[in-house]
């Protein structure tokens, strides 16, 4: 008998475990799929492409991140959401902006506005949203 309650209340912790990450990452995720930001000053190219998994992967120059993501909604009508990013991986090679610093174990949070037509999205550190980077492009 405690080995069946053990494991009714085993299964409904991971069950219950299992569905808290798949609504951080899948449930209304606007930014799955692979987006694009051309630096005007020099043309180099970044790349972000979001997984459902939860893992974002880019590329910046050189410089390849392989990171672990959470999106939350703060204002669907006003299409802002918060992107908390926690670097798993970063090769430390020159990235668009030319630096070298590794950024593994890093965690930041951002502000990203999402627009739909055509589909971008710009990052801001704060929620002020005065200090930005964008627009990304859907690709």
């Amino acid at each position: 008998m405690n080995k069946a309650k053990y494991f009714i209340t085993l299964s409904i912790s991971i069950l219950i475990g299992c569905n808290v990450t798949t609504n951080k990452t899948n449930i209304d995720n606007p930014l799955l799929g692979s987006w694009s930001y051309t630096y005007p000053k020099n043309g180099c190219i970044e790349t972000y492409k979001f997984l459902p998994s939860g893992i974002r992967l880019s590329k910046s120059n050189l410089e390849k991140v392989k990171a672990k993501y959470s999106i939350q909604s703060i204002s669907k009508d006003k299409n802002l959401y918060l992107l908390t990013d926690t670097v798993l991986e970063d090769n430390a090679l020159q990235d668009c902006t030319g630096s070298t610093m590794d950024m593994t174990n890093d965690k930041v949070q951002l502000y990203l506005i999402i627009k739909e037509n055509p589909q971008q999205f710009t990052f801001c550190t704060d929620i002020s949203l005065k200090t930005c980077i964008g627009p990304f492009i859907k690709d």
